[in-house]
């Protein structure tokens, strides 16, 4: 999170580089789907990544809706497992057939549907409409009668 004293106050930076990849190859085309083993945490990673296909700019925007999801809700009740007590299975099946309407049927996470929608349709070698995707998350702040002025509850005085 940027600090009071930098350019980047009142912004949060979620980076994850333990398990990082290019999704590049050498000659700038992009790297092909196989399989690779999986690490991670079960939780908020892609069920994609789960069976061991290599990650993609997919499952970034996939787990960042388990993420937002569960800042929302404050537990992982929206893929309708107990993360504790499920098996790897269960979770990697619960995460393939998790829809936008599954995901979102939680009231307090309903605002969320149009950008779940568009993230779930991203291929593995999509380049994901970053634009759309801002403009979806800006549009969940406001229509929530939040302005988007980059000031969070964190930084009020």
């Amino acid at each position: 999170m940027g600090n009071s004293d930098s350019s980047s106050q009142g912004e949060i930076k979620l980076i994850d580089l333990g398990f990082n990849s290019s999704y590049l190859t050498s000659d700038g085309k992009h790297i092909e789907e196989h399989l690779k083993y999986s690490k991670g945490n079960m939780a908020f990673t892609s069920g994609h990544k789960m069976i061991g296909v290599v990650p993609s700019r997919r499952d970034d925007f996939i787990s960042l809706v388990y993420i937002l999801l569960y800042m929302v809700t404050g537990s992982l009740k929206f893929l309708s497992i107990n993360i504790k007590a499920a098996k790897f299975d269960e979770i990697s099946y619960k995460k393939h057939i998790a829809t936008a309407n599954t995901l979102c049927s939680n009231k307090k996470c309903s605002h969320f549907y149009e950008f779940v929608k568009e993230v779930l349709s991203i291929k593995f070698e999509d380049e994901p409409n970053y634009e759309s995707l801002k403009l979806k998350l800006k549009k969940i702040v406001t229509d929530q009668g939040q302005q988007f002025d980059q000031i969070f509850d964190w930084n009020k005085k």
